[in-house]
C-alpha cells in the first residue's frame, strides 16, 4: 500500500515522542518533550505531518514556519518507525510537493544540513514543476536579494 501523508494534531504527540527515541535516533532526530510538542501545536509557524502506510503511522515530519512571509520553510525534523523501507524518502517527497503546493514558499530548508535529501528533495521538486510549467516560476522581482 502507498504511504499517505496528513496534517497531524496533538493526538499524534505519543507516535511523534516514540518515534523520537527510537535507539541512536538522538544523535541525529532530536527529541522534545510533550510540554515542547504542544507548544509547537499552537504556535502557527508550526505543522505536523503523520505518514501513514494504510492505516498504521510509519514516520513524521515537523516543518517550520509555515506560509511564512519570507517564503522560506524549514523541515525542522523527519523521522521513520522503521528505517530502510523507505518510507522516510516518500514521506519528504509528498511533504515537499504539499509545502510547495499549500504556501507560497519558494525555498525549503533542512535543520540537519544542506546537503541531506531534502534539499535533494527541494531541488528535484522546483526544477520538475519549472519544467511543466514556466508561470511556476517565481519571477526573480518576487525574490528576497
Amino acid at each position: 500500500m502507498p504511504l499517505t501523508i496528513a496534517r497531524a494534531d496533538a493526538s499524534a504527540i505519543p507516535f511523534v515522542m516514540a518515534t523520537e527515541r527510537t535507539e541512536n535516533f538522538d544523535q541525529f532526530v532530536g527529541r522534545w518533550d510533550e510540554a515542547q510538542h504542544r507548544a509547537a501545536f499552537a504556535d502557527g509557524r508550526y505543522v505536523y505531518f503523520l505518514g501513514r502506510d494504510g492505516s498504521k503511522p510509519v514516520g513524521f515530519v515537523i516543518e517550520r514556519d509555515w506560509a511564512a512571509p519570507e517564503r522560506v520553510t524549514l523541515i525542522k525534523r523527519i523521522a521513520v518507525s522503521r528505517p530502510g523501507q523507505g518510507h522516510g524518502r516518500a514521506l519528504l517527497t509528498q511533504v515537499v510537493d504539499v509545502i510547495f503546493k499549500e504556501t507560497s514558499a519558494w525555498r525549503g530548508c533542512s535543520a540537519y544540513s544542506p546537503r541531506t535529501c531534502a534539499r535533494a528533495a527541494l531541488t528535484r521538486w522546483w526544477g520538475s514543476r519549472r519544467k511543466a510549467s514556466p508561470a511556476a516560476t517565481p519571477s526573480s522581482a518576487a525574490r528576497p536579494t
